[in-house]
This record gives C-alpha cells, sequence and structure tokens, in this order.
C-alpha cells in the first residue's frame, strides 16, 4: 500500500478517517491523498428563457473556497505526513463519482462515519465499496482520538469469495501486526467446531506471509452473525475488523447483508472491507 484515499465529500471534516489514514500510512510506508468534494446548489431556470451567467459563477467561486478552506484544514491535520490535500476539479458530479475517480489509482480507501449517519453516507459507502475495485476503511466517529495502532485484528473469515478478498487485501496491515485472529462463524448447530481444510489453508497461507494468525471458532448461536462478531472484537480488544462486503446493487438502491450493515452502523472500531 503506497496511497490512501481519504474523501472529503459530505460538508465535513472527519478527523478520526485522517487520524486512521495517518496512523496507516505509518504503518505501512504511505502517503495520504485527501480530496476534497465541491458542491454547489444550482438555481432553476423553470418559465425563463434565459439564465444570467453570474449567479453560476458565484456559486461556483463560493464552493471552491469553502473546499479550499477545508483542504488547508485537512493539511493541518497531517503534520510530519506524507500527503496532498486537493479539491476535485468538477462539483457537477455526485460525492461517489468523484471518489471513485480518484479511487483507480489509490490502494485504500478510508471513509469516516458519524454517530448520526445520513442516507448519503450509506449511499458513498455503498457506491465506493461496490465500484471502486479497493479496499475501504470505516472509522465510526467514537474511534477518533483513541490512538488505536491496528495491532490487535480480527478477521471474520468465511470461505467466499468476499471474505478471501478482505483477507488478501488486508495481508500489508496484518503483516504488521501484534496479534491476527482468525474468526470462523459456524453457522448451523452441530458444524464441526475446528478448522476444516480450507481453514488450516488460509492460516498457511498468511503464514507464507510472515502473518501468525490464531484461530478461532464462534459456536453457532442465535444472535446475528454481525452481533458476534462485535463481541467477539470487543472481549479480544482488537482495534481493526476485516471482513469481506457483501451486498449487491439495484435500481436506485443498494442491498446490504445484515453481516456488512452490522458492522458499518455498529462497530466501534474500524472495519475493512472489501467486495
Amino acid at each position: 500500500m503506497k496511497t490512501i484515499l481519504v474523501p472529503v465529500m459530505l460538508g465535513r471534516l472527519d478527523a478520526g478517517a485522517i487520524e486512521a489514514a495517518v496512523v496507516l500510512a505509518d504503518v505501512v510506508d504511505a502517503r495520504v491523498d485527501v480530496l476534497i468534494g465541491l458542491s454547489a446548489v444550482s438555481p432553476l431556470t423553470a418559465g425563463w428563457d434565459y439564465f444570467p451567467a453570474s449567479p453560476y459563477d458565484t456559486l461556483d467561486e463560493a464552493a471552491k473556497a469553502a473546499a479550499e478552506a477545508m483542504a488547508a484544514d485537512a493539511s493541518a491535520l497531517l503534520p510530519g505526513t506524507r500527503h496532498s490535500a486537493r479539491v476535485a476539479g468538477a462539483f457537477w458530479q455526485t460525492p461517489a463519482e468523484q471518489t471513485l475517480s480518484a479511487a483507480r489509482t489509490a490502494d485504500l480507501i478510508v471513509l469516516g462515519r458519524p454517530t448520526r449517519a445520513l442516507e448519503a453516507d450509506d449511499r458513498l459507502f455503498a457506491s465506493t465499496l461496490l465500484g471502486a475495485g479497493r479496499p475501504i476503511i470505516v472509522v465510526p466517529e467514537s474511534a477518533a482520538g483513541g490512538g488505536a495502532r491496528f495491532g490487535r485484528v480480527a478477521v471474520a473469515w468465511r470461505p467466499t469469495r468476499e471474505a478471501t478478498r478482505a483477507v488478501h487485501d488486508a495481508i500489508p496491515v496484518l503483516q504488521r501486526a501484534q496479534s491476527v485472529q482468525i474468526v470462523r462463524l459456524l453457522d448451523v448447530a452441530g458444524e464441526a467446531d475446528g478448522a476444516g481444510s480450507v481453514d488450516r489453508e488460509l492460516i498457511r497461507h498468511l503464514e507464507r506471509h510472515g502473518v501468525r494468525p490464531e484461530f478461532t471458532c464462534l459456536p453457532h448461536r442465535d444472535a446475528p452473525k454481525g452481533e458476534r462478531i462485535l463481541a467477539f472484537a470487543q472481549q479480544a480488544a482488537v482495534d481493526l475488523i476485516v471482513a469481506g462486503g457483501y451486498g449487491h446493487p439495484r435500481a436506485f438502491e443498494h442491498v446490504f447483508g445484515g453481516v456488512t450493515r452490522t458492522l458499518l452502523r455498529e462497530s466501534p472500531v474500524p472495519v475493512f472491507f472489501s467486495h
């Protein structure tokens, strides 16, 4: 990982996301790129045959000035870190479109998650996860200022495409962690309580990458899987969860599985998602 992208698209500077990006940049020797999105409300022209150009120019100037000020504030949060803080070029694009364009040349995306997330936060996360082809770390607002170093990592593991992608995308972080727990959730009662052949192969594969994971089976219970993962993470005092991001787009909406939704909205620690 050499480039970590922090999109600032919804009119606020997520200090927790920038803090996490700085920590990761130090851990994996990367640079941080903060992308400030532009937004302007365009006047309606209904009932008119023309509209003067000057209001558009004023809106454009105001939006750029606000974005430049936010870029300066972002740079102030990145002392001593190789970084850039730039303003996106076209405010006619949606936040997701601006983010996806920049994500093509990034290795990792870091998004902030406010305590009271809006629909726009969900849309940005969904579009980025499903469209960027890059892993995302979502940092809850409650994690800001915690000083986490991502030294204790829990991997929510199932032998699926999404979980496999998440594990491999996270290897640079896992290699530098002090503790890595592979957490296998048993789906049904009576399932063998122990590492299966695929699980053992995963452990050997990670060991070849210099990762020394521990393996834990979480027994089947009536509680939803997402809640079981969070309970384990709290008990093990982990500061990062790695998980597959499950979901698919539909017309005008994005649909996510229960585990992804729970980890996104309820995790008190950052979550590393890949799709």
